[in-house]
């Protein structure tokens, strides 16, 4: 199934997905990202909680950024280059 970009931060905001996309360097990605503030830890929490997630995912039309827990940080990708996207926990 084929996610629109609402679709995809929605199903992050409920638990972790698994995000396959292509890097700006050609090389593919498969990323397991949420934005759940329950499952980030608390010292990576953006500064202004949640409203500042918000304000930032409202900002950027063509990229989402999400917290990586096998990363244990803030990364990014484009929604455009996304290959696959998998719901995987809630």
């Amino acid at each position: 199934m084929k996610y629109d970009r609402e679709q995809m931060i929605e199903a992050l905001r409920s638990g972790i997905s698994n995000v396959t996309f292509t890097k700006k360097s050609g090389e593919t990605r498969v990323m397991p990202c949420t934005l759940n503030m329950g499952l980030i830890p608390a010292d990576m929490h953006p500064k202004g909680g949640e409203d500042a997630l918000t304000e930032g995912l409202e900002k950027t039309i063509s990229a989402i950024r999400v917290y990586a827990p096998e990363s244990d940080g803030w990364r990014s990708f484009i929604v455009d280059n996304v290959q696959e996207f998998v719901i995987a926990e809630s």
